[in-house]
């Protein structure tokens, strides 16, 4: 039995914030235009974040629940992303790319 290889798991934890907590203060750093959305997810973003209602515990929210997720990726295991996969710089202020959890990669 070969397994999935060339991945390394890492934990990661909300560390206590709520799940529509975390998604409200993401959705804050993409209007601040602090964290970016790849292009190849911008439709699932968008149409989530239209659905999105943060008075419901039960939201069509994956996509957004990964770009939250992602921040606490990049500053917990930033040495171990690699590019282009994951990060990538959207200006000269070094701003992360938020991108799908598939074209996360880690070493």
């Amino acid at each position: 039995h070969a397994g999935i290889t060339g991945f390394q798991f890492l934990p990661c934890s909300p560390k206590g914030a709520s799940k529509n907590s975390r998604i409200i203060a993401y959705l804050r750093e993409t209007q601040e235009r602090n964290v970016g959305v790849h292009p190849d997810v911008m439709p699932d973003f968008i149409l989530q974040t239209y659905k999105f209602d943060p008075a419901k515990r039960k939201n069509k929210d994956e996509c957004l629940d990964i770009g939250a997720y992602s921040q606490e990726i990049y500053v917990e295991h930033k040495e171990l992303l690699t590019s282009p996969a994951g990060i990538s710089n959207l200006s000269s202020q070094s701003k992360v790319e938020v991108v799908s959890l598939s074209q996360l990669s880690v070493a």
